[in-house]
């Protein structure tokens, strides 16, 4: 889920391109199994090339999540974009990443080992990369 775009990648013929953007509003995120990506102005970046955008206004990223599911879950959350494997080029924010809703889990659960919550959620403009 993004601002602008909940996804981008290439197709067979085209490249995919979100420029010269700019997302003012707040992105409130519900976290489900098939989509833990959000992003100011794009949530899940495939491939492609995002340029010269801006989340601007102090946007924030909301995060909430499904008390059942809550311990297994690694979202990947950026004031631009939550997940890029493309090319994030001259894009600026001034937003925040509310990670209120997440928490460090140093220790080992069985079934799914060690893990951190915060690991991809932070207050920078790409949450996770590649």
């Amino acid at each position: 889920m993004g601002g602008i775009a909940g996804a981008s990648a290439n197709n067979d013929s085209q490249v995919a391109l979100i420029s010269n953007c700019i997302n003012k509003g707040s992105v409130y995120y519900y976290w489900k199994d098939s989509n833990r990506s959000v992003g100011g102005i794009v949530g899940y970046q495939e491939s492609g090339t995002i340029l010269n955008c801006e989340n601007v206004d102090d946007t924030i990223i909301s995060f909430e999540i499904d008390a059942g599911k809550s311990k297994v879950i690694q979202p990947n959350m950026g004031q631009i974009v939550g997940h890029s494997q493309g090319d994030v080029i001259g894009s600026k924010s001034a937003g925040n990443v509310d990670t209120s809703g997440l928490a460090f889990q140093p220790g080992f659960i069985p079934g799914i080992g060690f893990f951190d919550q915060l690991k991809y959620a932070k207050a920078r403009e790409i949450g996770k990369r590649g």
